[in-house]
Order: C-alpha cells, then structure tokens, then sequence
C-alpha cells in the first residue's frame, strides 16, 4: 500500500469557502512535509468514486477536504471498495456548514491545526454504519442518521438558506417541522426487542452532534462498536418544543422524552401509508423500510 496521502475536497462545502481555501490547505499540507495526490469532486458522489479508484491504486491513506457530506461521500467510498477496509486511514479537514463529525471527533477547525492532528498520526478504529434498504441499495455513514422529523428537514431546508445563514438554517427548520410534521407510524426492531408506535424523532450513530451541534445521541461513541438509538414519540412534540435548548446542552435523555439504547442493529418498517424518512450525516437517503447495523472498527481515523 502507498504511504502518501489521497486528498480529495469538495469545492461546494461550506456554501463555497471550501474551494477559497484550497491554497492554505496546499501550504499547510506542504509545510507540515506530508505527500500526497490532490483530487476535487464536480458532482455528487464524486468523493466516493475518486475514494475506491484510489484504493484500487493503492492508497491506504485519506484526507477529506470539506464538511460532513464531503465526509460521508468518503466513507461510502472506503465501505463500499472490495479491499479491506479496515486497512484504511481517514483524516479530515473540517471545512463545511455544520462540521459536527469533526466536533464529536475533536479535530480542531482551524487548517494547521486539523494538519496537526494528520501529522501526529493518532488514529482510533471508528466504527460505521450501514443502511441496508429493502430494495437492496446500501449506504454507510460515520456519524449519525436521522429518521422522521430530522430527516424532513435535511429533505426540505432549501439549499439557498443554508448558504446565507449555515447551520443556524437546520435549527430554524427543525422548529419549523417539529411545529407542522405528522408522525408515520411504524414498527422498529432494536436486536431483539420490537415496538410500534407514532415516532417524532428516532436517531442512531456513533457521534454526539448533528444538525449544527445537537446532542439527539449524549451516549454515543465512535469506538465502542455499538450503535446508540434514540427514540422520541409523537406525543412528546411540544415538550420537546419547549425545552430544545437540551439538544445542545446533551441532557435530553434528563427529560424523559425519550427512550435510549445502545444496540448491534435497528430495523424500521412502517405500518401505514406514511413512510419513514431517512437522512445520514446530513445527506437525505430515502424511506423505509431499511435496517441499520453497526460494523464495528470500519476504519481508521486520525484524532487528536
């Protein structure tokens, strides 16, 4: 395997800032001695395919260059190649909207030091996860995916709000569908363990954060193999409304609102006509049903 470094950016992360800051990511790079080959993405989906083509070449080794999506496009990009994934190094530059990956990781979002973290070569085995749909299509993810209400949002905050404002965008959406959204009804396995009910919220993943810095997953980690679930019902709405300042202090599971597990699998299927929607690091992916299941150590990640 190579020892030099694929760096892939994405130059439409962070609504553009990403590509302005192409020349201090090169300096930095430069500077702290690390080699490596530059590819940039044009189109969606172009960081997992650049991604497999270099570890077909021979890279072992990472760099994603932008926000959670330009993340996630990379991780595909490592889960879905036929090698051994598990021989894979990722680092990260965090230049995005929300860079909540990078804050559960706790790689700094300043450039030199994000290349710090890449030269000081500590890395952890970070788990994944992977979304099996009914109809056969897979994704992976590496943060955290969101179902119901969290998912509309990502589907419906208009892309030009989110260039203005940032992440500030997600949570004015995420007040606007908690007030508006319908709850589907559905069926969910976690393991062994099955109930139906009315579901505002349901999230699962590895990491702390999403949306701009919520705490939906506090029991979260990226390293224990296990996938923390959290679950909220329907009829919780406007308590959840009322105390949304939770999210982001992490003790929303203080409230009693909602109901948190730590598991190797979770299944949904809805039971009406209302399907469940489904979003992962802040990529809409589909509807149900589908299942969620944890692959312990996917990768390697570099870490503070």
């Amino acid at each position: 395997m190579k020892q030099k470094w694929m760096a892939i950016a994405n130059p439409a992360a962070g609504s553009g800032k990403a590509k302005r800051k192409w020349p201090d990511v090169r300096k930095a790079l430069d500077d702290a001695g690390i080699q490596y080959e530059w590819a940039s993405t044009s189109a969606p989906g172009d960081g997992a395919l650049i991604v497999q083509k270099a570890i077909g070449d021979g890279f072992s080794r990472i760099i994603s260059i932008g926000g959670d999506g330009t993340h996630h496009e990379v991780v595909n990009g490592i889960c879905k190649t036929q090698s051994d994934h598990h021989e894979v190094t990722m680092a990260i530059v965090p230049i995005g909207t929300g860079n909540d990956w990078a804050r559960a990781l706790g790689v700094p979002y300043d450039i030199p030091g994000a290349v710090n973290v890449i030269i000081g070569d500590n890395t952890i085995s970070h788990s994944a996860g992977r979304i099996q749909f009914d109809d056969g299509r897979k994704e992976f993810f590496m943060n955290v995916a969101g179902m119901c209400m969290d998912a509309a949002v990502v589907q419906n905050v208009p892309a030009s709000l989110i260039q203005k404002i940032g992440g500030l965008a997600y949570l004015l959406g995420g007040v606007k569908e908690l007030i508006s959204y319908v709850s589907p009804e559905a069926t969910i396995h976690i393991d062994d363990h099955s109930t139906t009910g009315r579901y505002l919220t349901m999230h699962a993943g590895f990491g702390n954060y999403c949306g701009g810095g919520m705490q939906f997953l506090p029991h979260a980690s990226t390293t224990s193999g296990s996938l923390a679930i959290t679950t909220i019902n329907a009829r919780y709405k406007w308590k959840l409304l009322l105390s949304i300042h939770r999210l982001f202090t992490g003790t929303i599971l203080s409230l009693n609102v909602a109901n948190a597990y730590s598991a190797s699998s979770l299944r949904v299927a809805h039971t009406g006509a209302q399907t469940v929607p489904i979003e992962a690091d802040g990529e809409f992916l589909g509807f149900s049903p589908f299942e969620i299941t944890s692959l312990p150590g996917a990768m390697l990640v570099c870490v503070p």
